[in-house]
């Protein structure tokens, strides 16, 4: 490697860490393992709450959810990455990919739990948010199920494309 080529290097490194709290860097594409974990936290905590006090808390982690899709955008994350100690590339970094298939599917989830609890089927908007949680919580102690599923439906489109390709 050049001299030139490792100063260049080190100069990009240097601006990516200084400037990771701008706007710009709050719509990383690769989000930190915390940021990730404080997200699932939101999701557990706000889904119960809704739960407990009152169903229309529901809201929350939905436009939360709707707004990280749509937009590539977090609020959770973008409010606790104030918090991180270091800059978010010092972090282990976790799959965007997962992420978004995990929104998604979260996303989806509450909506039908809303959807539920408005036309009075509470019992079916109970496990759609239960799921959620389920998910959120068990991802917390360290399986994420949603990331399983995205892994094993990459694999299943790989095995089909190798056998269109024979």
């Amino acid at each position: 490697m050049s001299t030139e080529h490792v100063y260049e290097h080190s100069r990009t490194e240097q601006k990516s860490v200084r400037d990771w709290n701008s706007p710009e860097s709050v719509r990383q594409t690769i989000p930190p393992r915390p940021l990730v974990q404080t997200n699932r936290a939101f999701l557990v905590i706000t889904i119960l709450a809704a739960l407990v006090f009152n169903k229309t808390l529901l809201v929350i982690p939905l436009v939360t959810g709707l707004l990280s899709l749509a937009l590539r955008w977090n609020p959770v994350m973008a409010i606790s990455r104030s918090f991180l100690r270091k800059s978010p590339p010092d972090y282990r970094q976790e799959d965007p990919s997962d992420q978004r298939f995990n929104q998604g599917i979260a996303t989806v989830l509450l909506t039908l739990a809303i959807g539920a609890f408005l036309f009075g089927a509470p019992i079916p908007g109970y496990i759609f948010s239960g799921m959620v949680v389920l998910a959120a919580g068990v991802a917390l102690l360290g399986f994420c199920i949603g990331c399983y599923l995205h892994f094993q439906i990459r694999q299943w489109k790989y095995k089909l494309a190798q056998n269109d390709s024979v």
